[in-house]
């Protein structure tokens, strides 16, 4: 019911979304809690060979879309904690334990992080992310305001935040 809609497009291994969520994250909340924006992550995968056969894009994005369809009110929480001490481009990424660990310590429930390693939501990161390339995304993040693409500093708290209530408030 939010007047307004906020696109993210990311990759968990990508740096910028780090940087992005670490300098956004607060905001979001604020914007989400008070309905003035709802939040569509659209995860991507494409750093998969930049995490050494691990496939930690496509493992941290399977765990971010299981979390937020079995416990979505803890899906902001754990997508801020994936890019806490966030792992290099070019690393292993964090491991199938590390994950699991990362969403029990905002709260996810066993029932649900017990489902990680089978990674019953890979299919639709894959189809999330063709959908982003086939949408003409290209690079993350990407960021969009009710379908109009943000383009000002993704990375200093605020300017998001006074953009989506400028759009809410239709001025």
């Amino acid at each position: 019911d939010a007047p307004v809609t906020i696109d993210i497009y990311q990759d968990y291994m990508c740096p910028y979304c780090g940087q992005f969520e670490r300098a956004q994250s607060a905001d979001l909340k604020v914007l989400t809690d008070s309905g003035t924006a709802k939040v569509v992550f659209h995860v991507m995968a494409f750093l998969d060979d930049n995490s050494n056969g691990t496939k930690y894009s496509t493992r941290a994005a399977n765990a971010f879309v299981t979390v937020a369809q079995k416990e979505p009110q803890k899906a902001l929480a754990f997508n801020a904690a994936l890019f806490t001490n966030q792992p290099s481009e070019g690393s292993n990424g964090l491991t199938d334990e590390e994950l699991v660990a990362r969403a029990k310590s905002v709260g996810v429930s066993d029932a649900v992080t017990s489902t990680f390693a089978s990674q019953p939501q890979a299919a639709f990161v894959k189809g999330s992310n063709d959908a982003a390339f086939a949408a003409g995304i290209q690079s993350t993040p990407t960021v969009k305001i009710n379908g109009t693409v943000f383009s000002r500093n993704l990375y200093s708290a605020g300017s998001l935040r006074a953009a989506a209530e400028k759009a809410a408030s239709g001025k």
